[in-house]
């Protein structure tokens, strides 16, 4: 017995549509091409990545009409539901006018008594069966005969229009939903770097302050002074320039992609390298000691700073990287590193 509601009918989609393919003119030549809006509308698989609109007018080129005839490309009418059969298979839209497509589609005609819609959403979960039925070594690729045999499930015109409301409907609030959960990590990044900016300035602890005038003066903390980096470390310097590998009997050293978030140090990824007693005397690294990325081709990561934990206390550090080691009569390591956070936000 099927599954299918009354009226519902299980057939492959070519009993239906027509599944047009596409082409692409000789690329040398310009006079095939034109801007988008001034010539015949064509799209490739790359016009769909990351596309995330149900229709499309146009790609990020238009055909000419010399352009049309030198591929025998297909002009396909609006509401043609257009799939990418290649690199990757899967893509889906709604041509929203006439277009044309390269060779990268298998696209499908629909008769009258289709919603689109309901087509294009059904194309969407069809994907795996797609990829499961291409073929291809260097990359697979969906064949016309074979995107014919999708199986598909249609109903009537009415089911389908409802259907396909509510999708959109729901969707659209799904859609608004990741656009703002998109925006948290910066919406978090920028709050952690006013919390640390409030902390590392006495802000943070101000109504305590005033609670108690015998350790506040004016608004400004009793006992905090203005300083440097050099002035509250015993040492600063910047380590080995020695080439490290995965050897076994050297000395651990740490690079730059050691230095992980949070202030933390990751020493899964730890190369070594042969040291003698004065270099292992000056590099060590102990407890509380921070290192700094100093240089790096990405200037985000520069400045970003962890603390040394007994965990890594014995291993040396590599010359891209800067250890201060704080006086800590002066300042805790901790404190000393979230107030360089501050001057790197990324670090947060």
């Amino acid at each position: 017995m099927s599954e299918l509601p009354s009226g519902w009918v299980n057939v492959p989609i070519g009993s239906f549509a027509r599944v047009v393919g596409g082409g692409t003119p000789p690329s040398k030549d310009p006079a095939n091409f034109a801007k988008p809006g001034e010539g015949i509308p064509w799209i490739t698989p790359a016009d769909l990545s990351g596309y995330r609109s149900q229709t499309i007018k146009c790609g990020s080129r238009d055909l000419t009409p010399e352009g049309l005839a030198a591929c025998g490309a297909t002009l396909m009418p609006a509401g043609t539901v257009l799939f990418s059969s290649r690199a990757p298979i899967g893509y889906v839209a709604i041509a929203a006018n006439e277009i044309a497509t390269n060779q990268g589609f298998k696209s499908f005609v629909l008769p009258g008594g289709f919603d689109p819609r309901f087509t294009y959403y059904q194309l969407k979960h069809l994907k795996p069966e797609a990829e499961a039925i291409a073929t291809g070594t260097t990359f697979k690729e969906l064949s016309g005969a074979a995107a014919a045999t999708l199986p598909f499930s249609v109903a009537p015109l009415q089911e389908q229009t409802r259907i396909a409301d509510q999708l959109d409907a729901l969707l659209t609030r799904i859609n608004a939903c990741n656009d703002r959960l998109d925006n948290i990590p910066a919406l978090l990044k920028r709050f952690r770097q006013a919390v640390l900016a409030a902390a590392t300035s006495g802000l943070l602890t101000e109504n305590y302050r005033k609670s108690q005038p015998t350790i506040a003066a004016d608004g400004v903390p009793i006992g905090w002074i203005k300083s440097t980096i050099r002035a509250i470390t015993t040492d600063l310097r910047y380590g080995t320039s020695k080439k490290c590998g995965y050897s076994t009997d050297g000395v651990g050293v740490l690079r730059i992609p050691n230095i992980a978030d949070h202030g933390r140090i990751d020493i899964r990824d730890l190369k070594s390298a042969q040291f003698d007693d004065k270099e292992i005397e000056k590099l060590s690294l102990a407890a509380g000691d921070l290192l700094v990325i100093r240089s790096n081709g990405s200037v985000d990561l520069v400045g970003k700073t962890s603390i040394v934990t007994t965990k890594e206390a014995g291993l040396l550090f590599a010359g891209y990287l800067m250890r201060l080691r704080v006086n800590t009569d002066l300042a805790m390591p901790e404190f000393v590193r979230l107030c360089l956070a501050v001057s790197a936000p990324i670090q947060i």
